[in-house]
């Protein structure tokens, strides 16, 4: 298949050819990139007894960083002292797929560490390297955060940032930093092209003299023909869909090899009795509640304990195993994946020492944070939550209010 001089022909380009192209494509662990090689390597190197993180997001340790480096296909040269994450991006590019696949996992008990998760891991060597390389890709489109290591992101999934990093390779094959409309001003920019690399989707060149105290620069990107085969026919698909089925449909017409789909186990029903804190600003409450409470009726009863009325929506935050931020809504909202009113506390993923934020009343919000301070395995013997402890006053609900009494206590003062 012929590079296109122009990408952005590509929107309307006959799919035969391309389709033709990716039905002839051979797949092994280090062809046509070596994201299968390198996600491996990555994992192989994380299997074995939790790794210790003291950083919230459970981000990659800085000690191992560049021995993880020295392990890919193609290690990055990086003289920095204190070299962070998102300061290779090879490695960033493979720990958020993997992370959102559930392949790397987390634990906040008895210490905050990652790890394998040994069971996923062993179905997922079973795989052939097209399934794998499918996988990763559908990881890095549909699923990849990077809220996960603690960034602002608006939507799970890389294929809009993959998509417009590739249009910017527009006028020609090769294309250099500050050319052709390629900015490389974030890590994430970087990212996303070290992924298209490692999908040999493009091929890029670091540069060579690095000096101390900074990492290679990319100083060419080349677009390959699998690039402009992979637009035409699968990130075409996402135009008219965002579903992930969607895409492993179109694959599995076009990847003879492709037979198994890797999906991690959902969370299983946690029984027993949660013990949890809930504190907005100064005041706070404890509540013990049975496993079997569902969200709707916590909120009422979150609200009743700090004197709000319970005529607004509000909604539920948490950060998954994966890393990524799921929202769980008043059941009088319509779009959403999960509702507080179908989601009971011991479906939640979540351990001892992890937090949800509850967000209530979306015009005036107050922001109530609730900690699980234990959760016994042993049956509750509660039917609903109980206030065991009480601190400080709650805050008033409206900011109005707050003016109101202040006004008040002026005018006593005169």
């Amino acid at each position: 298949m012929k590079i296109a001089k122009d990408v952005r022909s590509l929107y309307s380009r006959d799919v035969a050819p391309a389709e033709k192209f990716l039905r002839s494509l051979s797949i092994t662990d280090d062809k046509p990139g070596t994201i299968v090689r390198d996600a491996n390597a990555l994992l192989d190197f994380l299997v074995g007894p939790p790794t210790p993180t003291s950083n919230q997001h459970f981000v990659l340790p800085m000690k191992l960083l560049k021995e993880a480096n020295q392990r890919m296909a193609e290690p990055l040269e990086n003289r920095m002292a204190r070299p962070q994450l998102r300061s290779f991006p090879t490695l960033v590019g493979l720990y958020l797929p993997l992370r959102s696949m559930g392949l790397i996992t987390t634990q906040t008990k008895p210490k905050r560490a990652i790890f394998v998760d040994t069971g996923l891991h062993e179905r997922w060597k079973g795989l052939n390297p097209t399934e794998q390389y499918i996988a990763l890709l559908a990881a890095c489109l549909f699923q990849a955060s990077a809220a996960s290591i603690g960034y602002d992101a608006r939507c799970t999934g890389r294929r809009q940032h993959m998509a417009s990093t590739y249009s910017m390779l527009s006028d020609v094959q090769t294309s250099h930093p500050g050319e052709s409309g390629l900015m490389l001003d974030s890590w994430e920019n970087k990212m996303d092209l070290a992924m298209l690399h490692g999908f040999g989707f493009v091929k890029l060149e670091m540069e060579s003299n690095v000096k101390e105290g900074k990492s290679a620069e990319i100083e060419e990107v080349t677009r390959l023909p699998l690039g402009d085969a992979a637009f035409v026919a699968l990130f075409n698909v996402l135009k008219w869909s965002d579903d992930e089925d969607d895409f492993y449909d179109t694959c599995r017409a076009l990847f003879p090899d492709l037979k198994e789909r890797l999906t991690a186990a959902a969370a299983e029903f946690q029984p027993g009795e949660y013990t949890l804190n809930v504190s907005v600003g100064d005041c706070s409450r404890v509540f013990v509640a049975p496993a079997e409470t569902d969200l709707d009726s916590f909120a009422y009863e979150i609200l009743t304990a700090f004197n709000f009325d319970d005529e607004h929506l509000f909604l539920y935050e948490y950060r998954d195993r994966t890393g990524i931020n799921r929202r769980i809504l008043d059941g009088r909202l319509e779009d959403g994946e999960m509702f507080a009113d179908e989601t009971r506390l011991g479906d939640l993923p979540l351990e001892s020492g992890e937090s949800i934020a509850f967000d209530y009343d979306f015009g005036d919000t107050t922001r109530f944070s609730i900690t699980i301070e234990s959760i016994s395995d042993q049956p509750s013997k509660r039917k609903k939550p109980k206030v065991t402890q009480c601190v400080g006053e709650p805050p008033f609900q409206y900011r109005w209010q707050e003016q109101y009494y202040d006004d008040e206590e002026d005018v006593e003062d005169e």
